[in-house]
């Protein structure tokens, strides 16, 4: 899923994002239901995804 590639690229290569970014993110993330995302895991451990920020 493409969401789950662009929270894994922010992470992995440590991509800083902006706080306005970052919420824009949450609130795409937070769309998701836990249960239908289970094998996604960048989407699954929202905290560590958001955690990027400049």
């Amino acid at each position: 899923m493409l969401v789950d590639l662009l929270s894994a690229s922010l992470v992995t290569r440590q991509i800083p994002i902006s706080p306005s970014e970052r919420d824009a993110l949450a609130v795409l993330l937070n769309r998701f239901r836990p249960a239908a995302v289970a094998d996604l895991a960048y989407i699954r451990d929202r905290e560590n995804t958001l955690a990027s920020e400049e």
